[in-house]
């Protein structure tokens, strides 16, 4: 996987609210899962995902759906 070389400002605190906002609406504190969120934030982010309603659009795509 590859990260940009450069994050601006405004970059890291839109992916820290998603970070925080995400865990916060599925009720995740365990620091593995939250790792792994955190983990696909940024591979979510470097595939183009750059804005705030995108990225919380598409954390929400990725959880299980319970039957």
């Amino acid at each position: 996987m590859r990260f940009p070389t450069y994050i601006s400002s405004e970059d890291l605190d839109m992916l820290t609210a998603a970070l925080n906002d995400h865990c916060r609406a599925y009720r995740i504190s365990a620091s593995a899962e939250r790792d792994e969120v955190a983990r696909l934030i940024m591979v979510l982010f470097d595939s183009g995902i750059d804005n705030a309603d995108d990225m919380k659009a598409a954390l929400t795509a990725t959880r299980p759906h319970s039957a």
